[in-house]
């Protein structure tokens, strides 16, 4: 009877350990099928696999189930934001004339020319003249006018602020030919009578550099007038520049504008 008794206990642990051994066999199995196709182990020793989980536990008879990411959270792709370059315009002096051309007209021109070129510009429009009535101001009184208008602005979310200009020179003086071309030359002014002032001489030198690098006459230089700042001591990033001057014709300075536009263009893009 004990040895019947050992015998059916020697055939129970026989039949135990086939099926564990089969079990851990084909658990074996599965987990090297489930490897990644990518995984080689003499190529690659330390490289990472990775394991159906799924597929796994259901052979191993286990209940699977999807993890659930609740509505409240949020995976977040992060992005570059593209930030278009802006420039900021105004005239001082708005009544400004050409040769059959406005400062006004010219202005407009270069705001189209560096749309173009994918920049964001804001032109200032008021009527500074009706201001300067409104509140018996004489001409000379037009730079309180925009220094107004500079205070009301987040001056520092513009790349670039132009006032600009048109000189009184003669046409010898404001104009020049490239390749039978007329051009318009240009003058940078920086106003010295403040501390900082060389912030503003040194943007407007790149800028000049930048011109002259096209072509050395298209520009007249920096002028430095210790005297004055033209509301540039309200920020690093304002310089005047002085577009031909009272003779030039539409097309002259038109053409010094389309060269403007890419300098200013390629200055911000740096």
């Amino acid at each position: 009877m004990r040895k019947r008794f050992r015998t059916r206990k020697s055939h129970y642990l026989f039949i135990k350990s086939i099926i564990y051994i089969s079990f851990i066999y084909s658990l074996s199995n599965y987990l090297f099928s489930s490897i990644s196709h990518d995984y080689n182990f003499l190529e690659n020793p330390i490289h990472n696999f990775t394991i159906d989980r799924k597929s796994l536990l259901l052979k191993m008879g286990l209940n699977y189930k999807e993890k659930k990411i609740p509505p409240n959270d949020f995976v977040f792709k992060e992005e570059s934001i593209q930030v278009k370059p802006k420039i900021y315009i105004y005239n001082t002096h708005q009544t400004e004339e050409y040769n059959g051309y406005s400062l006004v007209e010219a202005t407009n021109y270069l705001k189209s020319e560096l749309e173009k070129k994918d920049v964001e510009v804001f032109i200032d429009d008021v009527d500074i003249k009706n201001i300067l009535n409104e509140n018996n101001l004489t001409y000379k009184d037009s730079y309180k006018v925009t220094r107004n208008l500079l205070q009301s602005k987040n001056i520092g979310e513009f790349g670039i602020i132009i006032d600009l200009h048109r000189d009184s020179s003669k046409r010898s003086v404001t104009t020049t030919s490239i390749n039978n071309v007329q051009f318009a030359r240009v003058m940078f002014v920086v106003g010295g009578s403040y501390n900082t002032y060389k912030n503003n001489y040194n943007l407007m030198d790149k800028l000049n550099k930048q011109i002259k690098s096209i072509n050395p006459s298209l520009s007249r230089g920096i002028f430095l007038r210790k005297s004055s700042h033209y509301n540039q001591d309200l920020g690093s990033n304002i310089i005047l520049i002085e577009l031909g001057g009272v003779e030039n014709t539409k097309e002259e300075v038109n053409n010094t504008v389309e060269i403007l536009s890419q300098v200013l263009a390629d200055y911000l893009s740096e």
